[in-house]
């Protein structure tokens, strides 16, 4: 009859356990190896792509830029050179209104997919300064107009119009409805720079603006720093468009969706006949000068403003956007 050894069976149980142990303490180390080698695997896969959509967002903003300063600017916006037919001149003169290839210039959203190869979808637009509202201009014929079209009264308008002139004039006398140095510092706010916006954004400082400005949030997305009094009605954005005469928004939305623009003053007469009186250069037709290139991707997203100099060196200056 055997005899059982329970003290081997001991010793081979315990290091059994050992052996278990050991095993669980390796795999959880491999487990926790192999979770952080997955996470840096997947933040260098988000680098590299965020790295890729960078430089094709840059690429994109560099090519239209060079378009915008090389290019013919028409009324439906900047050609991209397609159509040679339209780029011919005779005595001087274009031979046609239009390219038929243009990128619009009024903050029209356009999609590329698959840039590069890559699964990778950019939105951009082209939006011309001079396609809104100008509020460095001594005459506040849109800047009123603007203000009616965000909700304020007749009264009110009266004041911030002022407030904004006070603001950004030379001298220290107040308008009857306006503010100065002493109305300023009476609501403990910063005194008027006495100059003219140096971005849109200031509008907020203006004595009465923030509270509008707080209720219509894409107000300073339709300003522009400009000083000429016309603004170019073929390149105000949709939306302002509905603000200022809501009644023929859908109608030039589907004209410029067909590629038709205004071409002449009778032409803004047909769409908005309600601005008959009102003298004709206060409506541009053609975008000149200061456009905003804004290119997104799906996590970044750049926005300049280039101001293109015909016949000047360089072709084009580039500033950060507003």
């Amino acid at each position: 009859m055997m005899r059982t050894n329970y003290a081997l069976t001991s010793q081979r149980g315990a290091a059994l356990l050992s052996v278990l142990v050991v095993s669980i303490i390796l795999s959880l180390l491999l487990a926790g190896a192999s979770e952080l080698m997955q996470r840096r695997l997947s933040l260098a896969d988000l680098s590299t792509s965020q790295l890729n959509e960078k430089a094709a967002i840059t690429a994109k903003v560099n090519e239209l830029t060079y378009l915008a300063s090389t290019q013919r600017i028409t009324r439906a916006g900047v050609s991209q050179g397609n159509n040679k037919e339209a780029l011919q001149k005779l005595d001087g003169q274009w031979t046609a209104y239009l390219t038929g290839d243009e990128i619009r210039a009024d903050g029209h959203i356009y999609k590329e997919e698959n840039v590069n190869g890559q699964d990778l979808t950019l939105r951009y637009s082209l939006q011309a300064e001079n396609g809104l509202i100008p509020v460095n201009t001594s005459d506040q014929f849109w800047v009123r107009k603007w203000l009616t079209a965000n909700g304020a009264d007749t009264s009110d308008v009266s004041i911030l119009a002022s407030r904004l002139a006070d603001y950004a004039d030379a001298d220290e006398w107040s308008r009857p409805a306006g503010a100065e140095a002493r109305q300023y510092q009476r609501e403990d706010l910063p005194v008027p720079p006495n100059y003219l916006l140096q971005s849109c954004s200031e509008l907020h400082q203006v004595l009465g603006w923030k509270e509008l400005l707080d209720e219509n949030d894409d107000m300073t997305a339709e300003c522009s720093l400009l000083r000429s009094s016309d603004v170019n009605v073929n390149a105000i954005p949709i939306e302002l468009w509905r603000k200022l005469w809501p009644s023929s928004a859908d109608k030039i939305k589907r004209m410029r969706d067909n590629n038709q623009w205004l071409l002449n003053y009778n032409d803004v007469l047909g769409v908005i006949p309600s601005v008959n009186g009102i003298p004709e250069p206060y409506f541009g037709l053609i975008t000149y000068r200061g456009l905003y290139i804004e290119v997104a991707g799906p996590t970044v997203t750049e926005s300049v403003k280039v101001v293109v100099q015909k016949g000047e060196l360089p072709p084009f200056r580039r500033f950060k956007d507003r």
